[in-house]
């Protein structure tokens, strides 16, 4: 069974290539096939995302130095930014640079992250674990996803010596423990229905906080999906579909933002 929009064989494949070979590692954020799931972000989306964390959050402004080193890895496209006016610029890719965006709407909504047991569905290369272990202690973090993409996530997180990082396939929710926040940017949509229902049941319903940006417009391929009317029922739940809190790509495609606090 196909378990997601991406699950197209040709970047599956590509990330199990890349997890085994250090020669394609170098470079596979520059890599068309990657390029095509993964690192889509337009230069222009990209200093929008940007701009809208560092306004949002002075924690992420002050700290911006730390999350250029995640583009030091895998050789992606980058771009000029600055964190106001009469700054310096920085040379960051659009990927991190949204990145730096669920950072800082995770802060704003969510406050201290520190001590958090942390769940992401469909974590990528691991680009947002990395960023958000850049400024905060979690006790643990979880990755879901396909295999292949969890060896590649594992090599690039292993590049930084991140400590309490699991990571499993959606076959081992049944057994998974409990959760605190969970986090998924655009995956969660793009699975099929039974997935979802799975995550849903094991997981996102069971966790007090969360953080899902959603393309339920543009990306529903299977009739048996979820989309936005599932999550009436939780606890502080708010959705968001406008700019400026979604950055104005997101906005223009439809995108939601839905987000949850339960404590």
């Amino acid at each position: 069974m196909k378990t997601s929009s991406s699950d197209n064989n040709s970047y599956p494949n590509f990330c199990h290539l890349a997890s085994q070979d250090d020669e394609v590692f170098k470079s596979f954020r520059s890599n068309q096939i990657y390029k095509s799931v993964v690192e889509t972000v337009r230069e222009e989306d990209g200093i929008n995302y940007f701009q809208i964390a560092c306004s949002r959050s002075a924690m992420v402004k002050q700290n911006v130095k730390y999350f250029l080193n995640s583009d030091k890895v895998g050789n992606p496209d980058l771009i000029s930014v600055k964190t106001s006016l009469f700054s310096r610029k920085y040379k960051i890719s659009p990927t991190t640079a949204r990145y730096t965006k669920n950072l800082s709407d995770l802060i704003f909504l969510f406050g201290d992250l520190s001590g958090l047991r942390i769940a992401e569905i469909g974590g990528g290369y691991g680009g947002l674990c990395k960023i958000i272990n850049d400024l905060f202690d979690f006790e643990s973090y979880t990755l879901f996803d396909l295999p292949q993409c969890l060896a590649l996530s594992k090599k690039f997180l292993d590049v930084f010596d991140l400590k309490n990082i699991s990571y499993f396939t959606n076959q081992s929710l049944t057994s998974i423990g409990k959760f605190d926040l969970v986090i998924s940017n655009y995956a969660f949509s793009e699975l099929h229905g039974n997935i979802q229902e799975s995550y849903f049941n094991n997981i996102l319903s069971k966790t007090p906080l969360g953080y899902l940006t959603c393309n339920f417009k543009t990306h529903t391929w299977e009739d048996s999906q979820m989309n936005e009317s599932h999550f009436k029922s939780f606890s502080g739940l708010e959705i968001f579909r406008t700019s400026p809190f979604l950055a104005e790509v997101d906005a223009m495609h439809g995108i939601s933002l839905i987000t949850w606090d339960s404590r």
